[in-house]
């Protein structure tokens, strides 16, 4: 079966640029809801014999769907980062961190990061030389002042003076702190105060408003933050690129 047997309309696929003078640096972010539950594809076209075998072995139902949802929304992005590689054939496995891993022969440059909330996964395909993470969050299912708990005094003075509402302010500085964290590769295992943003501006661009975070343990990386619906996505990626969307396609 090819990708072209599989149905993407429930998907949002965004090609990205980086600009790094002298170089461009190529992503693929894939937004995939399951709301549409016709258009879920039938795992066999989609995932690897591997990742079959450790999804079905999951207990729980939403665990299952969790990664289902994860994994499609990985393979859309990886096939549109290089559509000469079909979905099934692509292994995304885990680290010892439990970061995804991409397995298959010719993609041994191709990076993969996988984050879902609620009903929604967001993945990303990217350059391995140049790292990326992304983080979405149900911004009414936040649980608002346990996030707030989270944040230090700094954090929580800076959200105040935000346009946004303080749900979708602490829901960007959470989802942030995340994409940094698997940027790094390490997800939220270590105190969280490392992660505290020192700084943070609004823009406006192709994909509306925009937060621009940065950090102040990690002063060589950047969050880019934007509202999909009811949901959070912050893309984190070295300091000194510069995003675009270069193009999109449902």
């Amino acid at each position: 079966m090819t990708n072209e047997g599989v149905r993407l309309h429930a998907a949002r696929v965004s090609k990205l640029h980086f600009s790094r003078d002298p170089q461009v640096y190529r992503a693929a972010l894939c937004m995939y809801s399951k709301s549409d539950q016709e258009a879920f594809p039938r795992m066999e076209l989609v995932l690897h014999p591997s990742e079959l075998a450790y999804g079905s072995a999951l207990v729980y139902e939403k665990r299952r769907q969790d990664y289902y949802m994860g994994r499609y929304a990985a393979k859309v992005a990886i096939h549109s980062f290089d559509p000469s590689l079909a979905m099934h054939e692509v292994h995304v496995g885990h680290g010892v961190f439990q970061q995804p891993i991409v397995g298959h022969p010719k993609a041994s440059q191709i990076g993969v990061t996988i984050s879902h909330s609620g009903e929604v996964a967001a993945a990303a395909a990217y350059e391995e030389a140049h790292p990326m993470g992304v983080d979405i969050e149900h911004v009414p299912g936040l649980l608002l002042e346990t996030v707030l708990e989270q944040l230090t005094d700094f954090e929580r003075r800076l959200l105040e003076s935000w346009p946004w509402s303080r749900r979708d302010s602490a829901a960007a500085l959470w989802a942030s702190k995340e994409a940094l964290s698997k940027t790094l590769r390490t997800g939220l295992t270590t105190p969280l105060h490392i992660f505290e943003i020192d700084a943070a501006r609004f823009e406006k661009g192709s994909n509306g408003i925009t937060l621009v975070c940065t950090f102040r343990n990690f002063f060589q990386y950047k969050s880019v933050a934007f509202k999909w619906g009811d949901y959070m996505c912050s893309l984190c990626f070295p300091r000194k690129s510069e995003i675009s969307f270069a193009g999109e396609s449902i």
